[in-house]
Parts: structure tokens; C-alpha cells; sequence
């Protein structure tokens, strides 16, 4: 019905602003190199344990040993934000601190599957570079935007949210090329409806 409203849920809005944040301009903030390590109790119904899990992967945790998982303590204030609501939903701890070796950054690419996300982003960024400008209806604007921005979710919902780290310049490459033209596609889009 027309006059209907519809907003997503509790959960989803939580997704929603996850992706909101990650098209938002990279901050300029420096990481000083600490990382998060969260230790949780899990669940132990299984369906609470894979929901946990996808939401601590959404938010850039990855597992490093059985219920520790680690991220850049970066953005600083949304990091620790992230930490502090699993905290109150789970019981554990997390610590915030620097390795006692160098770490690995191939270790951290392979963890993060960054080189299968950058192929991804390269291919989605070709492809939108090929549609070309929407000159359509706004009918058919919209189903474009609506089309080119579901896809830019699904990659930018992959998004670990890492900080530039030193001697491993593509970790940041990775993040301009995704966020320049799919950024770029979803504002022209955004200008067709309008003007449409």
C-alpha cells in the first residue's frame, strides 16, 4: 500500500547503520597501533552462537583462538563502542594493547581475506564504471539504484574497518578504491532520482 511506512527492525537497523558509517569519508584519525582482543563466554545454543559470530564478524572481530577474537582499536571511540556492547550482552573481558612480536601483516591480510575482497571491489568497480550515467526514466533510475546500491552494501558490509598500517600501503588502497567509485555510482544515482 502506498501510504505504508516500512523501517527495519531493531537488529537490521543496527546493519543498516553499520553500512551507513563504512560509505561515510575514511576518518582521519592515526591508529596507534593497539589492537582489541575481546574474550567471550559463548552461547550455548548453537543459533545465538552463529548470530553472535556473524555480528562480531560485521563489526571487523575476527576469531584468533576459541572465543578471543581481535580487531584494530580503530576508529578508537566506535572500536571501543563495539567491544563494550558485547560486553554487556555476553560475559568475558577485552584487553587493548600492542603484540609483544611484530605482527604478521600477511597473517592480517590472509585473516581479513583482504585480497579476495579487493578482487571483489575491483570487479564491482569495473562493472559500475561500465553502466555508464543513467539517463533513463525514474522508474528505471530507481531500480538501478536500488540494484548498484545493494551491491555496494553487500561489499561494504565485508568491510573490516582497518586503519592504515605502516609498510602495507594496499591495506589502505583497498579502501579508496572501494569507496571512490562505488561512492561516486551511488551519488549519481541519487542526483538521477532526484532530477528523474
Amino acid at each position: 500500500v502506498r501510504a505504508r511506512l516500512y523501517t527495519p527492525s531493531r537488529s537490521q537497523s543496527a546493519v543498516v547503520e553499520g553500512l551507513r558509517v563504512r560509505l561515510r569519508q575514511e576518518p582521519a584519525e592515526a591508529w596507534d597501533g593497539t589492537w582489541l582482543a575481546l574474550t567471550l563466554r559463548l552461547p550455548a545454543d548453537r543459533r545465538q552462537r552463529e548470530r553472535l559470530a556473524a555480528s562480531l564478524w560485521f563489526d571487523g572481530f575476527r576469531p584468533w583462538a576459541p572465543g578471543t577474537f581481535v580487531r584494530p582499536a580503530w576508529p578508537e571511540r566506535w572500536a571501543l563502542g563495539r567491544a563494550r556492547h558485547y560486553l554487556a550482552h555476553a560475559p568475558g573481558f577485552c584487553l587493548r594493547g600492542s603484540f609483544v612480536e611484530p605482527l604478521n601483516l600477511r597473517r592480517v591480510a590472509n585473516l581479513y581475506e583482504l585480497a579476495a575482497l579487493d578482487r571483489q571491489a575491483r570487479a564491482l568497480a569495473g562493472w559500475i564504471r561500465r553502466q555508464g550515467a543513467i539517463q533513463s526514466s525514474a522508474e528505471r533510475t530507481f531500480a538501478a539504484r536500488l540494484r548498484v546500491g545493494g551491491l555496494v552494501s553487500r561489499l561494504i558490509g565485508h568491510d573490516p574497518r582497518l586503519p592504515r598500517m605502516p609498510d602495507a600501503p594496499t591495506l589502505f588502497d583497498f579502501f579508496k578504491l572501494r569507496f571512490g567509485p562505488a561512492a561516486h555510482m551511488l551519488q549519481s544515482a541519487r542526483l538521477a532520482t532526484k532530477n528523474g
